[in-house]
């Protein structure tokens, strides 16, 4: 089903090709939102097709204002067309696509901002994935608060969205995590242990060691350090994967299916993998390790597969995981990855075009580090040295709505100072606060409402859009460009757009709302009408809130 733009954009499409010798398409038509002194939509047509129709501009526009007046249709939606500027064509909607506006959110309800923008698209999304060597850190949790609310700007879209965690559950890590594991289960019991350097220092390793002592009390003790690393290294890395999953339920974000990439071992996958590359000419022997040729396409250097002790390298593993992932048959597969992988990508797209799949076919979105602030003390994070803040503290101090909407509300790949003062905050400076406050001010207006006349608790009233002001109507012009926002956000993979949306839509409500212009009167019809297009927006707000996996109060 076309949003109400999409079928402004059809309809003057197919009205201007009426004029001789114009080849217009409805992708032509894209329109721009001018202050709104200047009218609702703004379109630059005429100025681009000018040079190839050699007429200027405003001549070319004076054509196509003329043309589009003549037609019944418009004329039953814009009230004016005109020409500005250079040769801008300025439309104002009249009343009659007003009350379309409020028709179609009241019908559409929960589900207005939804659209067929990625229709037919099948996405899988890998995100977040840390090693399960310690709790998630706020990086992990911008990672995750960008990644679940992308998933579900993605399906309003359209997209039929899969969610993915790669665990990282063997390697180096995981066998650290057990050496970290085994040396504080033997000092519960007294024995001088020497901690390894780069070993694993929080209190979480202490917890685990504390729960193995209790499980197995002193049975463990005599394992020489390669062992008890050995043994102690995959159920730690359970409990930390159990934590982990409990940590993202409580964020409100959720996956399909946790991947294993001990499982890729336990398969033929890898092998298969290698073989498949080896048959294609992409992988060699030298020095007595195996070798991708990466640098065949845009990496700067050739890669190891398989080490000279016989093991096999991380890129390994991420290999036949992508070619695992292409061969389920999506579309595109999205991961969202550290600043760390800028590296990463080009060999990513090397291996994925070597087993004969197109290099757009995955696309890496680089989620930016957050700097954490309490006050103006800047908090130092890292997982080993035991010095870091978690999400599960972050939710403790600030909440899940604040914590997911500051995560969201900038581009993904800028960096993010995170104010915890200011997170905490129960004023119109919380942006998330503020948001949500437009709603509640919303729902506390219809409950005084309805106390002082139930006429205005009905919902079943026909809409009059003469009953109301330039000011309401204005509010209405503002929401119904929300599909298109949802739209743009997930097509370009720029979730950051409808928190932007929301607090710049709150705005004019608190604006509307602080300028004396009044909902509830002695007029019940106008009343009546003015209630109606605070639901309407509240629906927009609230929509835009679900989006984003943010609470709904109707009080604060």
């Amino acid at each position: 089903m076309k949003t109400l733009l999409e079928g402004l954009q059809s309809l003057i499409s197919r009205t201007l090709k009426k004029c001789d010798g114009v080849p217009i398409e409805a992708r032509h038509v894209e329109f721009s939102f001018p202050p709104k002194e200047f009218g609702d939509l703004s379109l630059n047509l005429a100025m681009k097709l000018s040079k190839e129709l050699k007429k200027k501009p405003r001549e070319l526009a004076s054509v196509f204002v003329e043309v589009l007046e003549a037609d019944a249709d418009i004329q039953e939606i814009f009230s004016s067309i005109r020409v500005e500027g250079p040769g801008f064509i300025n439309f104002t909607y009249s009343d009659n696509m007003v009350g379309r506006i409020v028709s179609t959110i009241r019908e559409q309800k929960e589900h207005f901002g939804q659209n067929h923008f990625l229709a037919g698209k099948s996405i899988l999304m890998e995100f977040v994935s840390a090693n399960p060597t310690g709790p998630l850190t706020i990086a992990h949790a911008r990672q995750a608060a960008v990644g679940d609310c992308l998933a579900r700007v993605l399906s309003a879209s359209g997209a039929k969205v899969h969610r993915e965690y790669y665990n990282n559950d063997r390697g180096n890590q995981v066998t650290l995590l057990g050496k970290s594991v085994f040396c504080r289960y033997l000092e519960k019991f007294g024995k001088d242990v020497t901690f390894p350097e780069d070993g694993y220092q929080g209190d979480y390793i202490k917890i685990i060691a504390d729960e193995m002592a209790e499980k197995y009390g002193r049975q463990k003790e005599n394992l020489l350090a390669e062992e008890g690393a050995e043994f102690f290294k995959h159920e730690a890395a359970e409990k930390m994967l159990q934590q982990i999953i409990k940590d993202l339920a409580d964020f409100r974000v959720q996956f399909d299916r946790f991947f294993s990439e001990k499982s890729l071992l336990s398969s033929d996958k890898i092998q298969t993998c290698l073989n498949d590359l080896k048959e294609k000419g992409h992988s060699y022997e030298q020095d007595g390790a195996l070798w991708f040729a990466s640098s065949r396409w845009k990496d700067d250097k050739d890669r190891v597969l398989i080490k000279t002790d016989g093991e096999y390298t991380y890129l390994t593993s991420d290999i036949a995981y992508h070619l695992d992932k292409l061969q389920r048959g999506v579309d595109l597969l999205v991961n969202l990855v550290g600043p760390d992988h800028h590296g990463y990508i080009p060999r990513m797209k090397a291996a994925v075009e070597a087993l004969g799949y197109q290099p757009d076919q995955i696309q890496f979105l680089i989620i930016q580090l957050v700097t954490l602030y309490r006050g103006q003390e800047q908090l130092k994070m890292g997982k080993r040295s035991g010095v870091y803040v978690t999400l599960r503290e972050l939710l403790e101090e600030v909440g899940t709505d604040a914590a997911r909407y500051f995560f969201v509300r900038r581009k993904m790949d800028s960096p993010l100072d995170f104010d915890l003062e200011l997170a905490k905050k129960q004023t119109p400076d919380n942006p998330v606060f503020y948001v949500q406050y437009a709603s509640a001010r919303i729902s506390s207006m219809l409950k005084k409402a309805l106390e002082k006349n139930p006429l205005y608790g009905r919902t079943d009233v026909s809409f009059d859009a003469s009953c109301i002001g330039d000011a309401e109507k204005f509010l209405l012009k503002m929401i119904c460009r929300f599909p298109e926002v949802v739209g743009e956000a997930a097509v370009h993979f720029e979730v950051h757009k409808v928190a932007n949306f929301l607090e710049e839509t709150a705005g004019f409500f608190q604006e509307y709302y602080s300028s004396g212009n009044k909902v509830i009167s002695e007029n019940v019809e106008m009343t009546v009408q003015k209630l109606i297009v605070c639901r309407c927006f509240q629906q927009v707000i609230n929509n835009g809130l679900n989006l984003l996996g943010i609470s709904i109060p109707e009080r604060m």
